[in-house]
């Protein structure tokens, strides 16, 4: 009998809770947080980690309840500033905070990249791919460029 284990790793969910109050310019050690607080910005990290794009990250979700800070996320490395900073504007009106343009410029380009990184790269067409379905010609043969006739020089048009 074989058995399959999967050992979910990344940072606490507890990190990436602090990472987006830090965000919303909250200090952990000058603002101290309630479990009840914990526990709405736990339920806001699982319903966003179930959006699009974030859903192919590899977020582990809670399986019972909201779960616990002390959970891995599941969350690699390399997406954490862009999950939490998306996280600290989405709980930040909830804080009564409001989020500067600065900071607002940061999420996007964190976002920009953990978007580039997530797409995937089309495949170029077959050779027998039919006309108008991204092969730009049927064959070898181009009808309307010849390579043997020069082209006219550029025509400038002075005001």
């Amino acid at each position: 009998m074989t058995f399959t284990l999967t050992i979910v790793g990344g940072k606490p969910k507890r990190d990436i809770i602090q990472m987006a109050r830090e965000f919303c310019s909250l200090a952990g050690y000058e603002f101290g947080d309630t479990p009840e607080e914990e526990a709405s910005h736990l339920r806001e990290l699982d319903a966003m980690m179930a959006e699009e794009p974030w859903d192919l990250l590899g977020y582990d979700p809670a399986t019972y309840g909201s779960g616990r800070p002390e959970d891995p996320s599941g969350i690699p490395n390399w997406a954490l500033s862009a999950v939490s900073k998306y996280l600290g504007l989405r709980i930040a009106p909830g804080l009564a905070k409001s989020v500067t343009p600065e900071a607002k410029a940061a999420l996007a380009i964190s976002y920009s990249k953990l978007v580039s990184r997530l797409s995937v790269i089309p495949s170029m067409p077959r050779r027998n791919t039919p006309r108008g379905s991204g092969n730009s010609y049927w064959s070898t043969w181009r009808p309307f460029i010849n390579e043997y006739y020069e082209t006219p020089d550029a025509i400038v048009i002075e005001p």
